[in-house]
């Protein structure tokens, strides 16, 4: 008698489960699309594709769109940027020049990644402080840096040995002076070689080079923004009046006609020059180019001013972003040890375990000592204060101190015309 119901019941519950509709099976979603715009050459585009189909192996949810927008220069990409802002076509993850970060931060067209930072866990001491500084704003941060460029000087060890003169010191809390390198190079550029006539130390003799003396010498002009003209007040002036003596009134560097015929590290490469004011950019050229012992010194310094310039370009995300959140996590991607070790870093890694590798692998002629020359480098480094009117004003200068070396103007001339370039380029950005 109890078994009917038991087996009426067994046959509804099973009469029920046939009748109930199948659940939908889960359909994949298609991958988000974060839209990354770069300027880079194609070694670089390489580097990049390799990097983030890596970074879509292990986020297979996002889908990254590499677009090179590299004109003739880092100005036709900000054009083009800005246009795209402008009509709402806006990527999701650019590449910034340090040349227009400060104008991209201050018009508010960058995005405040602090709170992503801040959730992810990330420690942001393992990575040098200074490349991330100039980023930041209060506690907000605008985007991760892609390498550190900076200024020191390269050294003819060998050259140095042969004229008798002593190499300065290697630490940039106990290194030379300026008197100090007028005279080691003065006499470097006297030593009679068996090579024939070779030259004290040289660099570009443009505003870029410049700057960095200008740094040691307490001037503010070019490294704090400002509307009027500092060029014309006695610590811009004594640089470069320093600098045109040095180099071309006593011949201690090659002249204008030759640095325009053959570049400054032509001239090192070559053997013939002492000390060449230069950019960590020339290190892989250094190491396979030059046939001599050659090292890295920090810049001449002018106590109590202790500095050397640093550029930092950056990656960012616009604030008009369609997909933030994702394109933070190629963001964080980028900062992990295995892609700063991929090639598409510019300079110094930011991650400093990462930058030490690197460095003591690629470059096994240089001391633990040269090495931190670069990194320690970075502490010190100042960032020119750019300014949209900056590529005009940099022509322009560089004909007027062109002309300067040629003794065409003085130093109170050429400071006079210097200011009113400088003074006309900042109004005109505004137009």
């Amino acid at each position: 008698m109890k078994l009917i119901p038991i087996l009426l019941i067994a046959i509804l519950v099973s009469c029920s489960k046939d009748k109930a509709p199948e659940k939908a099976q889960p359909v994949p979603s298609e991958p988000v699309k974060v839209q990354m715009l770069v300027y880079a050459n194609e070694g670089m585009i390489k580097n990049y594709r390799e990097t983030l189909s890596r970074f879509e192996a292990v986020n297979p949810g996002i889908k990254v769109e590499l677009l090179n927008l590299r004109g003739d220069d880092w100005s036709d990409f900000e054009h083009a940027l800005r246009s795209r802002l402008l009509i709402g076509e806006s990527p999701d993850i650019i590449d910034v020049s340090v040349v227009f970060r400060d104008a991209l931060i201050d018009e508010g067209l960058l995005l405040d990644i602090m709170p992503y930072m801040e959730a992810s866990g990330m420690d942001l001491n393992l990575y040098f402080e200074n490349q991330m500084n100039g980023l930041k704003r209060g506690n907000a941060l605008y985007g991760i840096p892609s390498g550190a460029l900076l200024m020191a000087a390269y050294v003819n060890k060998d050259l140095f040995r042969e004229a008798g003169v002593e190499l300065p010191g290697i630490s940039w809390d106990d290194t030379w002076d300026w008197e100090e390198y007028a005279a080691k190079t003065e006499a470097i550029s006297t030593f009679e070689s068996p090579k024939g006539k070779v030259y004290g130390t040289t660099h570009f003799f443009t505003i870029g080079w410049i700057i960095p003396f200008l740094l040691n010498n307490g001037s503010d002009f070019l490294t704090k923004q400002q509307d009027d003209c500092s060029a014309d007040k006695e610590p811009a002036r004594e640089t470069f009046s320093f600098l045109k003596e040095l180099m071309f009134d006593k011949g201690v560097s090659p002249n204008m006609i030759q640095l325009t015929a053959m570049q400054p590290y032509q001239h090192f490469f070559d053997g013939k020059v002492g000390v060449l004011i230069e950019g960590n950019w020339w290190m892989e050229a250094a190491r396979d180019n030059i046939d001599f012992d050659w090292g890295v010194l920090p810049l001449p310094q002018n106590p109590p001013y202790n500095a050397t310039g640093l550029y930092v370009d950056n990656w960012s995300i616009p604030q008009e972003s369609s997909h933030p959140e994702e394109a933070f996590m190629v963001l964080k991607f980028l900062l992990e040890e295995e892609q700063q070790k991929s090639g598409i870093m510019k300079g110094i890694p930011p991650l400093k375990s990462a930058a030490r590798e690197i460095y003591t692998n690629r470059f096994p002629n240089l001391s633990s000592k040269e090495i931190d020359v670069w990194f320690d480098g970075i502490a010190r480094g100042v960032t020119p204060a750019y300014y949209r009117g900056w590529n005009d004003f940099q022509n322009e200068s560089s004909e007027i101190l062109k002309d300067y070396s040629y003794g065409k103007y003085s130093t109170d001339e050429m400071v006079k015309l210097l200011c009113q370039s400088y003074e006309e380029s900042r109004r005109r950005e505004y137009k």
